[in-house]
């Protein structure tokens, strides 16, 4: 097993790493971004560009953070990835409305693959 981990004042924030298992290794990338909430509540939307917008896919695990208050975290699935001239656009359906007036959110897209 290796892996990567970014530190911020000890603590750390990101983790990148690698696990080696009989089926060969899996590799892990968060790819993060921010996005905003549509008016229902229920939906995240960001636009990615450049390598980031190639391993996001349908399915993937979102973990969202309020920019206002980073002190809870939300979880999402992508159920929508569209390419367009400026980008991919990525929609990811939270398990939970949120409530509040925070429109604003960092987005960490967990992918399968390097």
């Amino acid at each position: 097993m290796f892996g990567l981990a970014l530190l911020f004042a000890g603590a750390p924030v990101l983790s990148v790493g690698a696990r080696d298992s009989s089926e060969g290794s899996s590799q892990t990338r968060i790819v993060r971004t921010t996005g905003g909430i549509d008016t229902s509540g229920w939906v995240l939307i960001a636009v990615l560009h450049g390598p980031d917008a190639a391993v996001v896919e349908e399915g993937q695990l979102v973990r969202a953070f309020s920019i206002n208050a980073r002190t809870r975290m939300h979880l999402a699935r992508v159920t929508r990835v569209l390419r367009q001239q400026n980008g991919v656009r990525v929609e990811a359906r939270l398990q939970a409305r949120v409530l509040g007036t925070s429109t604003r959110y960092l987005m960490e897209i967990v992918t399968g693959a390097i």
